[in-house]
């Protein structure tokens, strides 16, 4: 007796379990109902549970798990369409099966339109038809759950594409002005050196003109010094002779490369002129006159025969 025991268990243990509701207020409908899923020769098991109104249903919806509803359309609470309107409100995920009486097929399907997966005529119930019904809802059930999965992740997986796409878009867009800005920026640079070179251009011209200009300057200078007939002198600040024309060459009795470099040894008072003694060797002591003139750099002495 034990082994069979033993077996029995195993095979109560191998079949599922499906939780199901039964909303029906009449205790001999209720009670057909749980004899014929009682004794269902498949591999499924039901754990029936029951309610006698709407209000008890939502108290159990509410509070426990099923995995199906069998559900009257009379009850003391509701009836018709409504019913199956307001158990869909409290789970819209779980399956009805409507129970209807035999003058009521129509509101059956009425019921299908409304959101059950099926319906049964109480005065009709076989055990097989029940057990059918109920399978064949779960699976629709199923089936259904699964598209508005997929659906659903279709449409998180479309929004976080568009998202995506629209961060893509604006760091696209972001890089494009960057670079844009970079490229106003490079362009403004080089129209800043270009203009910048022009202008060194220009101020290299110009020195060059400047330096043509003062070489022209120096050179008709040093015409117009050598062939002066003033001895003219130029003198640091220091009082060392660094230039003297023809003339002062012979103004003081001796060659340009005996003076350059030496002291000049007589008095530089600016902007005056005073005589002073000029002395040549082996001749008489002369007199000239002398200006003083100072310039950026040097002391020009100008001395005049007197």
């Amino acid at each position: 007796m034990k082994p069979e025991r033993t077996e029995k268990a195993q095979i109560a243990a191998d079949k599922e379990l499906i939780k199901v509701l039964l909303v029906e207020d009449n205790a001999v409908d209720r009670r057909i109902v749980e004899r014929l899923l009682a004794r269902c020769p498949q591999a499924v098991e039901f754990a029936v549970e029951s309610a006698g109104s709407l209000s008890a249903a939502a108290e159990c919806l509410g509070s426990k798990e099923y995995d199906i509803v069998l559900l009257d359309l009379r009850l003391p609470d509701s009836s018709g369409i409504e019913t199956v309107r307001k158990v869909s409100e409290v789970n819209p995920r779980l399956p009805i099966v409507v129970l209807t009486g035999l003058d009521d097929e129509e509101m059956g399907l009425l019921a299908i339109k409304s959101g059950a997966m099926d319906y049964l005529v109480k005065g009709q119930l076989l055990e097989n038809l029940l057990v059918r019904k109920i399978l064949y809802a779960l699976e629709r059930e199923k089936e259904k759950n699964l598209i508005l999965d997929t659906n659903r992740r279709l449409q998180e997986t479309s929004q976080e594409l568009f998202m995506a796409e629209k961060e893509l878009e604006e760091k696209a867009k972001a890089l494009q002005e960057a670079h844009d800005e970079q490229e106003s920026r490079v362009v403004e640079r080089t129209a800043e050196l270009s203009k910048a070179n022009e202008l060194l251009k220009e101020e290299i011209t110009k020195r060059k003109q400047v330096e043509g200009a003062l070489q022209i300057s120096e050179e008709n200078l040093r015409k117009v010094i050598g062939t002066s007939p003033d001895g003219i002198v130029i003198v640091d600040r220091d009082g060392i002779v660094q230039f003297v024309n023809p003339a002062s060459e012979y103004l003081f009795g001796r060659k340009a490369e005996e003076l350059v470099g030496e002291l000049f040894g007589l008095p530089l008072m600016k902007d005056e002129v005073i005589e002073v003694d000029i002395i040549q060797r082996g001749e008489r002591p002369g007199i000239a006159e002398m200006r003083v003139v100072e310039t950026d750099e040097l002391v020009e002495n100008t001395l005049a025969n007197n």
